[in-house]
């Protein structure tokens, strides 16, 4: 079959740019069944036979091309491949690797479509793939190089020969599909150190959760990587889940492509504010966590709650001078207390600095003495009224009064000398 008779589907996925498919009759025909899909196939590019379930040859120098076994034995030449041209083997893969309903050709064109589109852009990959659903794109590229323990590549102890049914998860591994899951929103996954062919990967993990567990840095606190100048989560860190499977394609209609074209200002206009807001952080130095916490502890209540409310404002003016308008504040706070503690002392009958230290001391007093009685509390009074009042029985008693008689209440020591026959009662 000659490319100038190749229908429109041939055509348009001939103009890939990494691998090129042809779509026999049989795999575009059209049914009634809504489960058909279409199989992504391998073509000869001298003689454009279909090479998907054969051995063929791959060119190592040039970036797209497949042969068949006959043309690459009589030395066939496409521009610009050469029949000199290193070359590999490639066998037929059609055999599952990881998991029994996906074959080791399509990993590859799970991996290959990744690399081309774009982690996220799963309707580009599962046309690329050719057999999957975006669904089963997502899910089988998350529990197979993601949530496993030698992430980011795939479990090799469950594959080829030794492929077994996917077995429930353990609970101690219930956070994983969270990891995988936090990826595909664009979050960063956490770095891990991965083990070399053969070794296990548990200690490796278990390091690296102790290192999380003890992690005290700057970075903990406040998700910025200095190395890599961004944070972990970053601002808006969804702005490109609506753009993740969005395409300009030569349907569109004018309304489409307008509509796609005003989503993509709407997202520089978010890019714009990440930007702006980093850099706000960045130039105000409010990473270094250890100096703002020790300014904070220099300041007073009705400082820091100055500094509190004015914080707002620092998004409309630089760094220096949102910091002399916060200090213009505190100083008019500082003259205002002063002037209320002038009026105080003049009210007091006040007029020299010897006296406002006596007013003070005595002030400080009192108030320590008011505290300590409102901790007492009413019922602490009581009790220790009471006691007292055995207290003064008892001495009675010991003088000669008898139990049961009333206890008369003297008002002075005339009065109690009388009851006893003394001097003053004479």
């Amino acid at each position: 079959m000659s490319s100038s008779t190749a229908p429109p589907v041939e055509q348009n996925l001939s103009s890939r740019p990494k691998r090129q498919r042809i779509c026999t009759e049989a795999a575009i025909k059209v049914t009634n069944s809504s489960n058909d899909v279409r199989r992504a196939m391998y073509h000869c590019n001298y003689c454009h036979k279909d090479i998907s379930e054969v051995v063929r040859i791959k060119c190592a120098v040039c970036p797209d091309c497949d042969m068949c076994v006959e043309c690459f034995s009589v030395g066939a030449e496409v521009y610009p491949h050469k029949a000199e041209h290193d070359y590999r083997v490639i066998d037929n893969l059609n055999f599952p690797l990881f998991s029994a309903d996906w074959g080791a050709d399509e990993e590859l064109l799970l991996l290959e479509a990744i690399e081309m589109y774009g982690l996220g852009n799963w309707t580009e990959v599962s046309e690329h793939v050719g057999t999957k659903s975006k669904a089963a794109c997502r899910s089988h590229y998350f529990a197979t190089y993601i949530n496993v323990p030698t992430a980011p590549l795939p479990d090799f102890s469950n594959c080829g020969r030794n492929l077994q049914p996917a077995a429930e998860a353990p609970a101690e591994q219930s956070a994983e599909p969270q990891a995988g899951a936090a990826a595909a929103n664009g979050t960063a996954v956490s770095q891990r150190t991965f083990p070399k062919a053969g070794e296990s990967a548990a200690p490796a993990v278990e390091k690296a959760q102790t290192q999380t567990k003890v992690g005290g840095n700057s970075s903990d606190i406040t998700g910025y990587h200095a190395k890599r100048n961004e944070f972990d989560p970053d601002y808006d860190n969804d702005a490109e889940l609506p753009l993740a499977e969005m395409d300009f394609g030569p349907n569109d209609t004018p309304e489409e492509h307008a509509l796609k074209a005003r989503m993509l200002m709407i997202y520089n206009e978010r890019l714009n504010e990440r930007a702006r807001r980093k850099q706000f952080i960045l130039e105000r130095g409010l990473l270094n966590v250890k100096r703002l916490q020790a300014q904070e502890r220099k300041r007073s209540k009705e400082e820091r709650e100055i500094h509190a409310r004015f914080a707002v404002f620092s998004r409309y003016h630089s760094a220096a001078e949102h910091e002399a308008l916060v200090e213009g504040a505190v100083a008019e706070h500082r003259l205002r207390a002063r002037m209320e503690e002038l009026k105080e002392y003049r009210r007091a009958g006040i007029h020299t600095l010897a006296e406002v230290e006596v007013y003070e001391t005595e002030k400080r007093r009192r108030e320590a003495e008011r505290a300590r009685l409102k901790s007492l509390g009413n019922a602490g009074l009581v009790g220790a009224g009471a006691k007292s009042t055995v207290r003064a029985n008892r001495y009675l008693m010991r003088d000669g009064m008898g139990v049961g008689v009333t206890v008369p209440v003297y008002g002075s020591t005339r009065e109690l000398q009388k009851l006893h026959g003394g001097p003053g009662g004479r």
